[in-house]
């Protein structure tokens, strides 16, 4: 027998471990657009909202509340930078992720939903014993997000700057970057050709930027250009940046 409007129900326990997290982080939140289970009216839509056949609901509405710290743009980006399988999908600010069995998975695409999510962001998480997995969520308090906007301002401030940092080649004389030839610097090349395209409006590429270094620096040769070590030249200085602002 499947559950019906008035019999007891239960949010997934992904869900509830969730809500204990942010409720530990934030503890003076408000609490005003937090949703699990909807009205009788959701009867009439397909949501998450609505329990399952067993009574269990799979999603989790937050409230957007950064006077007390809770950011939902930064919680939807710590989420979708975690990679969590259990996510089924995310929704703040006019944007939605899917989570790995969705389309682009942990890919920011618009949402053009009549809520537009600005109040809360929306967590779903996946049916069964995935959504019941009841292990710790990897966000944290304040923690530092580089988000697609922040990663498109560091490429345009710095893609030139890059070109001309005198990288070591062991047993070479430093050479600028973008003047380096040859078939061992491919992946200097690489690197930079991603930053520079970066300035662009693709939202997969932007999103694929730290998988792309990572592979880049996977396939270099030895005794070539440590690609690794300018990712992390980069994001320092976007650190930096961002504190000077």
């Amino acid at each position: 027998m499947s559950w019906q409007w008035g019999q007891p129900w239960r949010v997934a326990r992904s869900i509830a471990t969730l809500r204990t997290q942010v409720n530990d982080l934030y503890p003076n939140r408000s609490k005003a657009s937090d949703g699990t289970i909807g009205d009788e009216a959701h009867q009439q839509q397909v949501s998450d909202h609505n329990p399952d056949g067993a009574g269990v609901v799979h999603a989790f509405d937050i409230t957007h509340d950064p006077r007390h710290g809770l950011d939902i743009g930064q919680l939807a980006e710590q989420l979708r930078d975690s990679r969590d399988p259990r996510i089924k999908y995310v929704i703040a600010n006019r944007r939605i992720f899917a989570g790995p069995a969705g389309p682009s998975p942990f890919v920011w695409r618009s949402y053009s939903g009549t809520d537009p999510h600005t109040n809360h962001v929306h967590v779903s998480v996946a049916a069964g014993a995935r959504g019941d997995d009841p292990s710790p969520w990897h966000i944290t308090e304040g923690a530092e997000v580089i988000t697609d906007a922040d990663v498109k301002k560091i490429a345009a401030a710095s893609a030139a700057a890059v070109a001309a940092i005198p990288v070591p080649r062991p047993g070479n004389t430093p050479v600028a970057l973008g003047a380096q030839v040859g078939g061992a610097n491919i992946n200097s090349y690489r690197a930079l050709a991603i930053l520079r395209t970066m300035q662009g409006d693709d939202a997969e590429l932007l999103a694929a930027i730290r998988t792309e270094i990572a592979a880049a620096v996977a396939t270099l040769p030895e005794n070539t250009v440590d690609v690794d070590q300018l990712a992390h030249r980069i994001v320092d200085q976007l650190v930096d940046k961002a504190a000077a602002e």
